[in-house]
């Protein structure tokens, strides 16, 4: 049985970039300003290489992965000459390459340049400065997505820690720690660990953003995955019957994300033995996404896989039910 999150795991094991959208008219501009800042300051001037480290912002956010991640390194390259490696803008710089390292898949070479900037920022930061905790926070994403949980478990609670001391102790850090260290708890079958850090999570959004706030939803639908994990399932119904009726209220009828509460309280039904009515909601989620997707589309063919299923399980029951009937 496959269950639909909000958004795909990575969502929120993801490090904290800079999600501005810089298209190529953009990178133009900046090559442009590159070229006179050049020949006016230097190749070296930390100036010109603000505008390389914004030119390649600029690539990544256009898909141009290798472009971007070879201004970074050159970028990097010059810090470290010019103003020595534990500098802030140094340490900023090896931090942007890991984040495009990471939006590659090189977890391994992001985790080794995060570890790199967190060295170096307990030599230069205390440890409530924002690169440090970002830094710790950006190393997790790395961990998890190698699928080092312990680790990751260890470097979100020392992000926790360290904002729980803050009187804002429930900054959206903080929140995106306890949300992912709730991920990576219940992927080490720490069910009811996570089921705690999830009701924590809520009621702080509750509180801030409100009962129908997109975020407050995405965490009642994990808290609903994690208790249906634990053989709660009239409790994972119930979160995510609330989820879906907000929803339909809040998002209209159309939206993906109503798609995927359908398909996740199918699957709740299914292990409550309730197969007629999973396959009927089964049948909305199937549909849904492939008015909005296509028949390409990933979410497409698990919710059909998943009606598929549906149906052979009540075909299975119904064979059973006659074998019995003719046995007497």
């Amino acid at each position: 049985m496959h269950i639909l999150t909000t958004t795909p795991l990575s969502y929120y094991l993801t490090p904290m970039l800079d999600d501005q959208v810089i298209h190529a008219e953009e990178e133009k501009k900046l090559r442009e300003e590159l070229v006179i800042r050049q020949r006016a300051q230097g190749a070296e001037h930390p100036a010109t290489l603000a505008i390389r480290n914004n030119l390649a912002h600029a690539l990544r956010s256009q898909g141009k992965f290798a472009e971007a991640e070879k201004e970074h390194r050159e970028v990097l390259a010059s810090f470290q000459r010019v103003l020595g490696a534990e500098h802030p803008d140094t340490l900023a710089s090896r931090n942007n390459l890991a984040n495009g390292l990471y939006a590659q898949r090189k977890y391994a070479e992001a985790e080794e340049e995060y570890g790199k900037v967190l060295a170096a920022c307990r030599n230069v930061f205390s440890a409530k400065q924002p690169i440090n905790f970002t830094t710790r926070y950006n190393l997790a994403a790395a961990l998890f997505a190698q699928r080092k949980h312990a680790e990751a478990e260890k470097e979100y609670r020392e992000v926790i820690a360290i904002h729980q001391r803050d009187p804002c102790a429930d900054n959206p850090i903080t929140l995106a720690s306890q949300n992912n260290l709730a991920t990576v708890l219940y992927a080490q079958g720490k069910y009811a660990e996570a089921e705690e850090e999830h009701r924590g999570v809520i009621a702080i959004l509750r509180r801030v953003l409100g009962a129908e706030h997109p975020d407050t939803l995405s965490s009642r639908n994990r808290l609903a995955i994690t208790l249906l994990a634990q053989g709660k399932y009239a409790e994972a119904e119930k979160e995510h019957r609330e989820v879906l009726t907000i929803r339909q209220r809040a998002l209209g009828t159309e939206h993906p994300e109503l798609f995927q509460s359908y398909h996740n309280l199918a699957a709740a039904l299914i292990a409550e033995g309730k197969l007629e009515e999973a396959l009927k909601v089964s049948r909305f989620s199937e549909d849904g996404f492939k008015r909005a997707f296509g028949k390409d589309n990933p979410d497409y063919k698990i919710a059909l896989r998943l009606r598929e299923s549906i149906e052979t399980a009540l075909w299975q029951k119904e064979q059973d039910k006659r074998r019995r009937e003719d046995l007497y």
